[in-house]
């Protein structure tokens, strides 16, 4: 298992556009960042219903935490399989 980090987040293409597509990096200083612990618990959330990654087959996803880096910049990672 690999920590993985959320570095961009987009709406999947119609007819799928009612859900999200996550790209994940390994290197925190690529990763997007909230502005507050709160923003990115808010979003943990919700990702924490289960996000399904492909590596290989698929993996879902659903141990999202918050990682602080700097006091106004906030990640979100979970460990899974990620294919490096």
């Amino acid at each position: 298992m690999q920590k993985g980090y959320i570095s961009r987040a987009e709406r999947d293409a119609p007819p799928n556009d009612n859900r999200n597509i996550y790209h994940f990096c390994q290197v925190p200083e690529d990763a997007m960042y909230w502005e507050s612990r709160h923003e990115a618990e808010i979003e943990c959330i919700d990702l924490n219903r289960g996000v399904t990654i492909p590596p290989g087959g698929t993996h879902l996803c659903t141990n999202f935490q918050v990682e602080e880096a700097a006091p106004d910049r906030f990640l979100i990672c979970c460990e899974a399989p990620f294919e490096v």
